[in-house]
This record gives C-alpha cells, sequence and structure tokens, in this order.
C-alpha cells in the first residue's frame, strides 16, 4: 500500500464518518488497521497520515468547530491503534505479533495526540511523549497511579458516574473535560476511552486518546469577545445617538435663555451651571460613540513623540509626587494617522488609571513606554486579521506596579459602564473609550496583569509611510466672512425639538429658517423656493422618506453650488463612500450643536450660486445607511 493511496483511504474513511457518525465506519477503521498490520505499514507514516488527514478535513470544512472535527479523528484513531495490537495476535505467530506490537508502540509514541494506558483498575501502565508534553509530568511520575492525579474538580462526582457507566456498558466514552497539568493550571482536552479486549472477548485494557483544546479555546473566547464587544457597540452607538438628539434640544434651548437673560440675573448661575452639566454630558455621550467606533474623528498624520510629550504635560498634572512617573521614548520619529483628541483621552485615562492603581502600592510608579515594534509570527498568530508578518506598529506602554486586575475581569474591563472602583470615583467608560478609539486607529490592543504585582496595558498602532502622510494632507483656504442679514437657511430634522430649538437660535442670530420634517418635506421647500433664495441648507442624516444623503445628491444635481451642512453624531467615514464625491465635500456638524460653531460654519459659506444644469428625472438611488444620523 503505497503512502498516497493510504493516505486518501484514510481521509476517505475519516470523511464519511465525519459525516454520519456510524459504528460501520469505526468498523470500517478497524479493518484498515489490520490491513495496514499485515502490510506492514511503518508507523511514522500512520502518524503522518493521521496529522495530514486532519489537517485537510479542517480545510475542507472550514466552518466545522476545530474540536468536534479533532474528536473525529482521535476516536478513529482509537480504533486504529486498538485493532493495530490486536491483528497479529489473532493470526501471526509470536515473533511476528511482537513486531506488531513494536509497530503498535511506535505509532503511540509519534501520534500528536496524547494517549494513556490502563489497566481494568485504572493504573496506568504506559503513556506516550504527548501526554508528557500536555500534562507536565514524566511517565515515572504517572506510571503505577490513576488517571485521577489529573482531575481539575471542575467536573462532579454524576459527571464520572455517567463517564463509567458508558465505558462499562458500552465500551467506550468520548467528551470534553477540564483536566489540571502538573503546575496547576487547568486546561480543556477532548478525551475518547476506548476498552481493548484479549483473544477471548474480555475486557483487558483501557486506551485514552486526548487532545488538548486551548488554543480552539482561545481562538473562540477571541471571537466571542470581539463579537459581543461589537453587539455592545452597536446598541450604545444606537442610544449616544438618541441622547445627542435630547442633549442638541436642552442645550438650544438653554442658549436662547442665556441669550434673553439679564448680565446680572440672579439665576444666570444655575443656567450656567445646566450648560456645564450638558458638556460633561456631551463628554460621556462622546467616549460611548468613540467605544462604538462611530465618533466623529479627524485623522491626520501625528508624530506620537511630540504629542506624548505635550499630553504628559497634562497628565503630569494629575499625578501626585508621591508617585515616580517614568518615561522612555525612542530616537526613532514615529508617525500615525491619528485623531489628537480621541489618542489624548486614551493617555489620560490610562495613566488615571494606573495613578489609582499604584497608589496603594508601597513604592508606586507609572512607566510610559514609546517605541517602534515589527510584527513576528506569535504577534500574527494572536491578531490574523489585523496584521501581517512584518507589519511595523508604534508601540506604546503604560504599565504601573499598583493592585492588578484579577483574572476574572480581565474579559470585562472593555465593557461600557464595568467598573471595580468606589460608587462615585469612576463611569466605567474609560477603558471602554480606549477600546473604541484604538480600534477606530486600526490598532490592537493587550493587556498583562497579576494581582499585587501591576498592569501593563499595550497598545500598537499602524505606522504611516511618506505616500500615505502626502495623500491625507489638505490645505483648509477659509471661506469670505458674510453678515446673516437677510440670509434664509433651510433646516430639515425629524426631531421636533431639535428643529424647534435650533430654528429659534438661528432666527435669533438673524436667520429666515424654513423648517421640514423629513426629506420630502425638505425637498418640496427648497424646490418651491425663487433660485438661490436658500443660502445654506442644513441636513439631519437620518430622517424618513428620503434621508439626508439622498436630499443632499439631489440637491446638489439640482445646484452643484447649494452650501450644505450635515447635522449628526457620527464619523464622517461612515457617512461617504469612494463614489460620494458630488457630496464630500459636506461639512459635518456634531450634535448636540455648538452654536458658536454652527454659526460660523454658516458665515464661511460662500454665497449660493445657481447653476442651471440637466435634471436627471430617472429613479433616483442610493444605498441607504441605517443608524447613522
Amino acid at each position: 500500500m503505497t503512502p498516497e493511496t493510504l493516505q486518501r483511504k484514510y481521509l476517505e474513511l475519516l470523511t464519511a464518518y465525519c459525516a454520519d457518525g456510524s459504528e460501520e465506519q469505526l468498523h470500517k477503521g478497524q479493518m484498515l488497521g489490520r490491513e495496514m498490520v499485515a502490510r506492514r505499514v511503518p508507523p511514522e507514516q500512520i502518524a503522518d497520515m493521521h496529522h495530514h488527514a486532519l489537517l485537510a478535513l479542517s480545510d475542507a470544512n472550514p466552518d466545522h468547530p476545530c474540536h468536534e472535527l479533532i474528536a473525529t479523528a482521535s476516536r478513529m484513531l482509537s480504533e486504529i491503534l486498538m485493532s493495530y495490537g490486536l491483528a497479529f495476535r489473532e493470526s501471526l505467530s509470536r515473533g511476528k505479533l511482537e513486531e506488531s506490537l513494536r509497530l503498535a508502540s511506535e505509532v503511540v509514541e509519534n501520534t500528536q495526540d496524547g494517549v494513556i494506558i490502563t489497566d481494568l483498575d485504572g493504573h496506568i501502565i504506559r503513556v506516550n511523549p504527548a501526554f508528557c508534553a500536555v500534562t507536565g509530568y514524566t511517565a515515572d511520575e504517572v506510571i503505577g497511579k490513576t488517571p485521577a492525579i489529573l482531575q481539575s474538580g471542575w467536573q462532579d462526582k454524576r459527571f464520572y458516574r455517567e463517564m463509567w457507566r458508558a465505558i462499562n456498558e458500552q465500551g467506550r466514552w468520548e467528551g470534553k473535560i477540564w483536566n489540571r497539568r502538573k503546575n496547576g493550571d487547568i486546561y480543556p482536552e477532548h478525551l475518547s476511552i476506548t476498552t481493548t479486549y484479549n483473544a477471548r472477548g474480555e475486557p483487558s485494557h483501557r486506551v485514552g486518546v486526548f487532545s488538548d483544546l486551548s488554543e480552539q479555546e482561545a481562538l473562540e473566547e477571541q471571537l466571542r469577545q470581539a463579537m459581543k464587544m461589537e453587539s455592545i457597540g452597536t446598541l450604545v452607538g444606537g442610544i449616544a445617538h438618541d441622547f445627542n438628539n435630547m442633549l442638541a434640544g436642552l442645550t438650544g434651548n438653554l442658549y436662547l435663555l442665556g441669550q434673553h437673560m439679564a448680565p446680572d440675573d440672579p439665576s444666570r448661575n444655575r443656567l450656567e451651571q445646566m450648560e456645564a452639566i450638558c458638556g460633561r454630558a456631551a463628554e460621556m455621550i462622546a467616549q460611548l460613540l468613540a467605544f462604538a467606533r462611530k465618533g466623529a474623528v479627524d485623522m491626520h498624520p501625528l508624530p506620537l513623540d511630540s504629542f506624548l510629550k505635550e499630553a504628559i504635560k497634562l497628565a503630569r498634572v494629575t499625578i501626585p509626587e508621591s508617585i515616580a512617573f517614568r518615561y522612555e521614548f525612542c530616537s526613532e520619529p514615529l508617525t500615525i494617522f491619528g485623531d489628537t483628541t480621541q489618542l489624548q483621552q486614551v493617555i489620560m485615562n490610562l495613566l488615571n488609571n494606573a495613578r489609582d492603581a499604584a497608589s496603594r502600592a508601597d513604592k508606586p510608579e507609572i512607566t510610559l513606554k514609546l517605541e517602534p515594534f515589527t510584527a513576528d509570527d506569535p504577534f500574527c498568530q494572536r491578531h490574523p486579521d489585523s496584521c501581517t508578518a512584518g507589519s511595523r506598529f508604534a508601540h506604546l506602554c503604560v504599565r504601573d506596579n499598583g493592585v492588578g486586575i484579577p483574572k476574572e475581569n480581565l474579559n470585562h474591563i472593555f465593557e461600557p459602564f464595568f467598573t471595580t472602583k468606589e460608587e462615585g470615583k469612576g463611569t466605567g467608560l474609560g477603558l471602554s473609550m480606549v477600546y473604541g478609539a484604538i480600534q477606530s486607529h486600526r490598532g490592537i490592543i493587550e493587556v498583562e496583569s497579576m494581582c499585587n504585582f501591576g498592569t501593563s496595558f499595550h497598545l500598537y498602532l499602524p505606522l504611516c509611510d511618506d505616500h500615505a502622510q502626502r495623500t491625507e494632507q489638505t490645505t483648509n483656504h477659509p471661506a469670505p466672512h458674510r453678515a446673516a442679514a437677510d440670509q434664509t437657511i433651510l433646516l430639515a430634522d425629524d426631531n421636533s425639538v431639535v428643529r424647534t430649538s435650533t430654528a429659534e437660535v438661528l432666527e435669533d442670530l438673524g436667520y429666515r429658517v424654513l423648517t421640514a420634517a423629513d426629506g420630502d418635506e425638505a425637498w418640496s421647500i427648497y424646490h418651491s423656493q425663487p433660485r438661490g433664495a436658500i443660502h445654506v441648507v442644513i441636513l439631519d442624516v437620518v430622517m424618513p422618506n428620503l434621508d439626508g444623503l439622498q436630499l443632499a445628491k439631489r440637491i446638489r444635481q439640482h445646484n452643484p453650488q447649494q452650501p450644505i451642512l450635515f447635522a449628526t453624531g457620527y464619523d464622517r467615514n461612515l457617512l461617504f463612500r469612494k463614489d460620494d464625491g458630488d457630496i464630500a465635500d459636506i461639512d459635518v456638524l456634531t450634535k448636540p450643536f455648538d452654536f458658536d460653531i454652527l454659526s460660523k460654519k454658516i458665515k464661511e459659506s460662500p454665497p449660493p450660486r445657481f447653476c442651471r444644469v440637466q435634471y436627471n428625472k430617472k429613479p433616483f438611488s442610493v444605498v441607504t445607511r441605517r443608524g447613522v444620523g
């Protein structure tokens, strides 16, 4: 039997067994084991066959859980090993039987799965090197003992009663189990236990074949965590958007009250307090949107060394002199595409957390380190979707020697509102904002922590090349500054509170305001006005019937020179596609409005000019983006 024939036959057998899981396929596996003994197949070839068949099966079934494929292969290998050792006992002389047993022994020695063989009383009589590599025990340490030395305590007595019932009644058991290594670490494995029989058909031994599932479990946990964070981000983004609309209405009314209140009015102090509270609420919402990766960002080439030096000046004020604060910067200039505001918040949040953690240490200290980093294979294996080998990053590390983070909390620290601080000392949004900001920068974050020894946050931000820097750099040319007298503004927003309060503010600033509750109404108003009569159009992005993006395109088709402003709380990169050239130049205002900025944007808009163009009467069609606006 050639290696290719054996490989193909074993792969066909595994594929069939994976499809139906029938006892017939296991019986064919026993027959294949006997056939390999009869044809004197080398044990190295059998081990290699098993390994390559498992890889081929995994490639052919990418959506099938890894541990189930491993379990299937382990059961089949168990049957082959069992029949391999018994085949010559039935038909060959003692010398040939010894040779077959030697071959079986070499298969056991060379397989990548752990193998443990016990007598009927449960005493271990043999283990293979893979067993020792996984558990940390040497063969001498376990021979004569029972597998109970591996028990983790994570399975109760009922679990083991059911296991032994299946072994005694059916001759086999397989499933997932949590065991303990010699060093005390708990790990998952897929275990298959099979009873072997002597020539008289009596039970003689039990063979356990297992695969360490630690790596698969870690990858699956990363996937579950990523999916959970994504779903939380989507929920947070929707809540933040609705709350921003309420804040916009509230700040508009407060602005109007302030404009019509005497400077010496005793209520002005309360009004200013309310405005400050709204400002803090807006900052919290900005952190939520950053976590959800829907916050408005201004990405530009950012030299990290100079940025960090300025950030340290601000952060140093919040760190008491009793805490040693050290920072180490490399001499190599490291430039990334970054948003200054977001990264400033990242540094402040991490340093504030480090300060709180280190304050309880005997000799508290915080270290901030910046250095270049080139992704190697282990790093890429941990983050296969974020980098490839050779990718270059700026590695920023914030380390403290404080209380550390308990292991059970590590998977929750980036969740919004999760905090271990005392009530009133933290919102639980700091690290969620850090997570969202690093994600929006296409970066990677890793955390190392040990109780009472401190915590290290490792941030990896991709470096930008010279070409990318030149592409991103733009020059702003301020538009002419004009007075507001006799100017007409079309304001479209489906939120009545935002629409009404914003319109009143604009009227108070001297503008004539036309309002619309949806896109269709706004288009009707715009189309009914004399050409060039509307100076600026302010559009909410998500509206019934016709959203802001569709309406802006229709207006620009009618008059390419019409000044337009969008009102939203999301990143402009989420609003526009590469083919949105006719509206990609439109400024985006963040809700709740800063009315001074709103007034400035309106005044900077160029005078409207009506350009006669051929209007396209074909059905208007754009991609609708839900959840934006």
